[in-house]
């Protein structure tokens, strides 16, 4: 039997060729036989067969593919073999033809060194083995790096074949190479066996010719003039003129230069396809390039997000591209104490390009010149892995045309990219998809169903971090059957830090890695750092930095900006600073034993401040803060945002919603009850003036428990309306109705008659909600005297509306139209306008019962056009929905869906139970669906 992957894919049985038709049969039968005798993962044959596209159900999708294959092998099937974790062809070495081409590479190495005559007939027997292009018709992208390093192994063995050939006076195979260099134009080395074959059998004008051909493709696709070894060729071919027109015996040419291959081999890549691309368009000579200049890119992007891995990947898919070899340095740029000196790292690239270590010169200016002269004329890629800065890197650079230079770094290396044109290319974390592509790659799982899911689960508790998804999984792959539901109970048990996140090799561990960046920050930068890891969030702005280190905001931005270069933070548009969530918890690592005290102070100081701002821009009256006192006058060092209107309020706290909640629970965490409960009523504010009944709830409960805790109890019965407010607002009816009754107990016992006031009011509310139409009334007739015996006209308009809006539904329209006009008359006296917005809803309902449908549209517009103009989300989705019903009944289907359109995208975002719902009547009342 024999298996052959070079040319076709080929399979013999002891009867005759066997023919594999599936594509997917022959894709995963070529992948069994390049690893022939070694288990390939199932995930490793789903990506070859599907790439992006596989199947939910891959898994099971493979193993349809397995089995179709081992039936069409017949008589061979029993040699595909399934394995716990994949599948494996089990057949002898010498049973495939790439495994007889590298055997026969082997012997002739071994052959070379021992200075044996043997070398060349076994380079004939291994360049025997081939047919054709490799896996020529096998319908895989993910082989196309198989297909890359295998013809690079038959170019450089045909090329030190020819090498021998000469050597031994017999002829050259012209066809063969002629065709090369029309298949591989840029490949010098064949080109080289070409002139000289042609000109060594009396061809020398043919010879002639095929180097000006040469110099013609090279000048107009890359710009260059062929290298240094092939012009000397050109020079004793013309020197070496025979009249007679015979044979040509040229001189002794040079040794060929040492054409180094150093890039390391990457397992287990994924995606980066977008920054492939753009590298791909970067290699001088490219259709988009335009240029043949040498190409020099920074690679760079926080600790462990893949910059050496995609580097790896490119660099040997590309290998042909660089005809004179390519390069690999690690510098050692992130490592203190052990960064490699430019004057180093020129000797370890001189060795590389084949000086002895004894020859190379001794001063750094004149190894710098050496470098130069040997790299002049080669089209070379050069990879200075993790780059510590610009100064480390130019005298590196060659300045021969074509050559390409990769600098990966965690620094953006700015100097490079302003003196030496150089491109940039940040790399942030992996796409989810290719997140969980590489995790089921390394674990060597294809998963379906709820298995997705708990791979999804991993990839977010690793922030999609390269490094940190590989550590999970080697984790993972030590147990002898990778459990996903484990792996996920362990990272939801919240150890400690990044204790996660390490593996038995120090240097690989996520923690060891980060302290390299950390300590070659500056003390300042360092500092600043470290306090990051006090905010509560990942996500911050450059006011609550500032603050958090007690610094002018100039002074801040500065120790920012070298964070922002060393890819420790991000800072995204509007100043806002970013930091990966391992990040964050490594520097929140650093602060263990510190004494954050006075910076706490400062970031609660900083929220409770720029919140009250924001309250008072929109309006909200000073009765409704209560707990939201000036806080402590001692603090010092905080810096609070310019908020100058109620627009700038709403995008302040469009951006800190989240922190809000958070510092809330922070600070009620670490007892520090006042500036929690302080924080938590102007949260809440903002909360309820943006319809965020889940937060306000969030934020409630712990300004409550803060508030049992420091015996505040005007604050607790506040709490309690809060909570119960949020719990009406979200359809739960039973638990708004407890928490109002605590509330009305706690304002009895304080003697609260504005605090009553509000709980009638929502007391009436939940009485509205269940048709309880007098029971709603009463409890609205109530408020009314409490905020009319206390004179708060504010508290008066919102009563009056309300006993207008029971009186409605109880069908006494003119009697409520009363109250409701009262109601806006004096909301606009007392310019009150979120109660007028209202009031002008209420009217609008009315309206719409008596019949009057434009009235009431014209009502429902102003309502809505009010609280878009304050900002006032609550009650606009309500409104849009009203207009469109008015608008169907009217019979304008147009301008009803765009209504029902802008209030279903409210409650999108605020209440998806209750957009839910609102398609269900849609659909039901209106037939309308896809909304």
């Amino acid at each position: 039997m024999d298996f052959g992957v070079l040319g076709e894919l080929g399979v013999v049985a002891d009867t005759g060729p066997i023919t594999i038709g599936s594509p997917k049969s022959r894709t995963a039968l070529a992948l069994l036989v390049l690893r022939r005798g070694a288990v390939v993962q199932g995930t490793e044959i789903a990506d070859a067969l599907w790439g992006r596209t596989a199947p939910s159900n891959a898994r099971k999708s493979t193993h349809v593919v397995m089995n179709r294959l081992r039936k069409a092998l017949g008589p061979l099937g029993d040699v595909v073999r399934t394995r716990a974790d994949g599948y494996l062809l089990d057949v002898p070495h010498d049973s495939t033809d790439v495994g007889r081409f590298t055997s026969w590479l082997d012997t002739a190495a071994n052959a070379r060194d021992k200075g044996s005559g043997d070398e060349l007939a076994a380079l004939d027997r291994a360049l025997d083995q081939w047919r054709g292009d490799p896996l020529s018709d096998v319908p895989s992208d993910l082989l196309d790096t198989e297909r890359t390093r295998l013809t690079e192994q038959r170019l450089t063995a045909i090329e030190r074949q020819h090498d021998l050939l000469i050597t031994a006076g017999r002829p050259a195979d012209i066809a063969l190479l002629q065709d090369l260099c029309e298949r591989y134009p840029f490949r010098e080395g064949i080109w080289f066996q070409l002139i000289r074959g042609l000109s060594e059998s009396g061809r020398r004008s043919e010879a002639l010719n095929a180097f000006d051909r040469l110099r013609v493709h090279l000048a107009a696709e890359l710009g260059v003039e062929p290298g240094a070894r092939l012009r000397e060729l050109h020079s004793l071919v013309l020197d070496a003129e025979d009249p007679m027109g015979g044979a040509v015996r040229l001189g002794v040419l040079r040794a060929p230069p040492v054409v180094p291959r150093q890039v390391p081999h990457v397992a287990g890549f994924v995606g980066r396809d977008e920054e492939q691309e753009r590298l791909d368009a970067l290699v001088p000579g490219s259709a988009r390039t335009g240029t043949s200049d040498t190409a020099v890119v920074v690679i760079s992007g926080q600790p462990g997000v893949g910059k050496t891995a995609l580097t790896a990947w490119w660099a040997r898919r590309t290998a042909d591209r660089f005809a004179d070899g390519q390069l690999w340095l690690d510098l050692r740029g992130s490592r203190p104490g052990a960064v490699m000196s430019a004057d180093e790292a020129l000797q370890h690239l001189l060795v590389s390009l084949g000086e002895q270590p004894s020859e190379t010169p001794g001063t750094a200016e004149e190894r710098a010149a050496r470098y130069q002269t040997l790299t002049d004329g080669r089209r070379l890629l050069v990879v200075l892995d993790d780059a510590a800065n610009s100064e480390q890197v130019r005298p590196l650079l060659p300045g021969s045309p074509g050559s390409m230079v990769l600098v990966t770094s965690r620094y953006r290396l700015d100097g490079l990219v302003a003196r030496e044109a150089a491109t940039g290319i940040g790399l942030d974390v992996l796409p989810a998809t290719d997140a969980r592509r590489l995790l089921m790659r390394r674990l060597g799982t294809a998963p379906s169903g709820d298995e997705a899911t708990l791979l999804d689960e991993i990839a977010g508790h690793c922030g999609r971090l390269p490094l940190a998804l590989a550590i999970v999984a080697a984790r993972a792959a030590r147990r002898r059957q990778v459990d996903l539901g484990s792996v996920v109970t362990e990272l939801r048990s919240g150890r400690p830090g990044l204790d996660q996140f390490t593996v038995g090799e120090d240097t690989s561990n996520l923690r060891t890695v980060y302290s390299w960046s950390y300590e070659s920050l500056s003390v300042p930068a360092a500092r600043l750092f470290r306090l990051l890891g006090v905010h509560p969030t990942s996500d911050l702005s450059i006011e609550a930095a500032a603050s958090l280190a007690g610094l002018p905001i100039e002074h801040a931005s500065r120790r920012v900006s070298e964070l922002e270069s060393a890819h420790l933070v991000a800072v995204l548009d509007g100043g806002r600073i970013e930091l990966h969530d391992l990040l964050h918890a490594y520097a929140g690592e650093l602060n263990a034993g510190l004494d954050n005290r006075q910076a706490v102070r400062r970031l609660l100081d900083h929220y409770a401040r720029t919140a009250r701002t924001s309250v008072e821009r929109l309006g909200v009256r000073p009765a409704t803060l209560a707990g939201a006192s000036d806080g402590p006058r001692d603090v010092r060092g905080v810096t609070v945002p310019p908020i100058g209107s109620g627009p700038e309020a709403q995008r302040w706290f469009a951006a800190e919603h989240a922190n809000l909640v958070a510092v809330v629970r922070q600070a009620g965490d670490l007892r520090h009850d006042a500036e929690c409960v302080r924080i938590g009523v102007l949260a809440t504010e903002l909360q309820e003036w943006n319809g965020q009944w889940g937060e306000v709830t969030r934020t409630q409960a712990v300004v409550l428990a803060a508030a049992l805790r420091g015996g505040m109890r005007d604050v607790a019965a506040r709490a309690e309306f809060h909570l119960g407010k949020a719990a009406y607002r979200q359809g739960d009816r039973r638990r708004a109705y407890a928490h109002f009754l605590r509330a009305e107990v706690r304002n009895r016992e304080l003697g609260h008659s504005a605090g009553s006031a509000e709980v009638h009011l929502g007391l009436g509310a939940v009485a509205e909600s269940q048709e309880r139409w007098d029971e709603a009334l009463e409890h609205d007739r109530q408020a009314l005297e409490h905020v009319r015996t206390m004179g708060d006209r504010m508290g008066e308009t919102r009563a009056l509306n309300a006993i207008g809006w029971d009186l409605a539904h109880l069908g006494e329209l003119d009697t409520a139209v009363v109250w409701c006009e009262e109601a806006l008359r004096l909301a606009e006296r007392i310019d009150d306008q979120r109660a007028a917005a209202a009031s002008w809803d209420s009217l609008g309902y009315c309206r719409a019962q008596a019949g009057d449908r434009r009235g009431a549209l014209r009502a429902y517009q102003r309502a809505v056009g009010i609280r878009n103009g304050i900002g006032y989300r609550n009650g606009i989705a309500k409104g849009y929905r009203a207009m469109g019903d008015l608008h169907a009944e009217l019979g304008d289907k147009n301008a009803a869906e765009r209504a029902w359109r802008a209030s279903l995208q409210l409650l999108d975002r605020s209440a998806p139970l209750a957009a839910d719902a609102e398609r269900e009547r849609l659909v039901q009342v209106y037939g309308v669906t896809g909304l």
